[in-house]
């Protein structure tokens, strides 16, 4: 694929990413009243901020090393996977066991299950991540572009069903993690057969992500206050 086509494809991806999240958000707006949309996006804010650490680390060496050597690619995914479990579990734990400081903070014990609810997404959103990043390596940028649409497609369906049923935030949020699960589960399918290749070196992995982990952590931290 020329460059033309992939940056076709991705712009295409991105479009379809901001429009399904504006009916998202319009939607929930006018479904719940402005207390409760207001706890979805606090949640969302505080959600997607931990996950910085999940998708903007490993997944941008992935797609560094990858793009260097295609020839040991699945020697690369299969070190950043390890790597990338351990950090995932590790911050939901923390994020989790925090969850009843940040809804006192805010003086709002309703967001506590809403958070704890939410955080289950981190577990899965770092590996959809990293698939994309993978396929980015390879330059299969029309592979990168679907994944994105069918996440955000994904995740626009089950938040209009979920919500409908539930008449709940909680159906939000659970509807956040079914679309990290259908984005997950069709990025490894895009994997194809898995070839073996001999691990990479993990400290050379985690040498290049942290200091793009630290400039987009104090990036969006910035933009949010």
């Amino acid at each position: 694929m020329n460059l033309k086509q992939g940056t076709l494809f991705l712009i295409s991806a991105w479009v379809c990413v901001l429009f399904t999240g504006y009916i998202l958000h319009i939607w929930l707006a006018h479904t719940f009243s402005p207390a409760e949309y207001g706890d979805y996006g606090i949640v969302m804010s505080i959600l997607l901020w931990i996950e910085i650490v999940i998708i903007n680390g490993i997944p941008y060496a992935i797609q560094k090393f990858v793009s260097s050597d295609n020839s040991i690619a699945f020697g690369i995914l299969r070190t950043a996977f390890r790597i990338q479990l351990i950090v995932s579990v590790g911050l939901f734990i923390l994020a989790f066991g925090t969850a009843p400081f940040i809804a006192k903070l805010f003086r709002d014990h309703q967001l506590l299950l809403y958070l704890r609810i939410a955080f289950f997404d981190i577990l899965f959103y770092g590996f959809f991540h990293l698939f994309v990043s993978f396929q980015n390596g390879f330059g299969h940028f029309g592979k990168q572009a679907s994944l994105f649409i069918i996440y955000s497609v994904s995740k626009l369906s089950f938040v209009l069903l979920l919500v409908s049923v539930t008449h709940s935030l909680l159906g939000a949020f659970m509807a956040n993690i079914g679309g990290s699960l259908i984005g997950l589960t069709v990025g490894y399918f895009f994997l194809g057969k898995l070839k073996k290749h001999p691990s990479y070196e993990a400290r050379i992995l985690i040498r290049f992500a942290v200091p793009s982990l630290f400039y987009f952590l104090m990036l969006n931290l910035f933009f949010y206050v």
